[in-house]
């Protein structure tokens, strides 16, 4: 590998590459559920959708960016190998790609109107908030990141022009922040020796409480695809349940690593649920999540995810 190719995986590994594939799988859900529950159906809005899913990768890449530059000090000492501190990324360019994908993701936003905007400038101002310092706060850390992930999924919903939030559409953007906050707060300790106790079943309890009240609330609205939240969600529930056997007792922080990355690729399982719920059929999504897990799975060999 020559220079220019080590250059270009060192700015890969800066955005987290991996973790990116996760990012549109939020909106897009947010869009078909919120349409279906509206009634408003998804023909002609596909546009709006790839918008909103466009400003969700836009202001997660320049929040990864901007993570790595409030903590170039400490990955100096802990972590040299980083882009950032090893030189292999210069820091100018770096706060210049972060500046120019900010600003990029919320004139994006403007296309699917004010909401648009406002929820983009608010998600940008939760991101800097996390960053700045809420992510060392054992509590608001792991809340701030859900938020994040929550709002990015409401980016659909805003997409879809449904005005009320039904209370499916609710739950699912509680399941997934609440969810991401779980794995957030174990993945706070991925650097040292550490005995997570009960937070390794959180991940689990959050999808089982989740998916069961997704269930309910899809059935009450009518949504003919309703049992997939239970034919699904547990299931997903159990594996994430196996994920958290792996860190009974001390637990190295190569162990914490491995089982944060299975968590993260979880995420887009939960969006197949709920994109498979508002599209009404498994067929399309199910395709789909296949090839985002394998390509996720085989990024993630090739670029670090946490």
């Amino acid at each position: 590998m020559n220079a220019k190719d080590f250059q270009y995986v060192s700015w890969l590994s800066l955005i987290r590459l991996p973790n990116l594939l996760t990012v549109p799988g939020d909106p897009v859900a947010g869009f078909l559920l919120a349409a279906a529950v509206g009634g408003a159906g998804f023909a002609g809005g596909w546009g709006r959708a790839a918008v909103a899913a466009m400003v969700s990768m836009l202001i997660y890449a320049q929040g990864l960016i901007q993570n790595d530059l409030f903590d170039i000090r400490e990955d100096r000492l802990f972590r040299p190998q980083r882009p950032l501190p090893s030189g292999n990324v210069a820091i100018r360019p770096a706060i210049a790609v972060c500046v120019l994908l900010t600003v990029s993701g919320v004139v994006t936003a403007s296309l699917i109107g004010r909401q648009g905007v406002l929820l983009a400038v608010g998600l940008t101002a939760t991101v800097f908030g996390y960053n700045a310092g809420l992510k060392r706060n054992r509590v608001l850390g792991p809340l701030t990141m859900g938020t994040c992930r929550a709002l990015s999924l409401a980016l659909g919903v805003v997409a879809a022009g449904i005005q009320v939030l039904a209370p499916p559409v609710l739950v699912a953007i509680a399941l997934l922040g609440v969810y991401v906050a779980a794995v957030t707060s174990i993945a706070a300790d991925e650097t040292r020796t550490v005995k997570p106790g009960f937070r390794r079943w959180c991940p689990a309890f959050v999808l089982l409480a989740g998916f069961a009240l997704l269930g309910w609330t899809t059935f009450r609205a009518g949504l003919t695809a309703w049992p997939y939240a239970f034919g699904f969600g547990w299931p997903m529930a159990l594996w994430a349940g196996g994920v958290g056997c792996r860190l009974g007792g001390t637990v190295q922080p190569e162990r914490i690593q491995e089982s944060v990355v299975r968590w993260l690729r979880g995420i887009l399982f939960l969006q197949f649920v709920l994109i498979s719920i508002g599209w009404g059929s498994m067929v399309a999504p199910a395709i789909i999540f296949l090839i985002g897990w394998l390509v996720h799975r085989r990024l993630s060999r090739w670029v670090a995810c946490t």
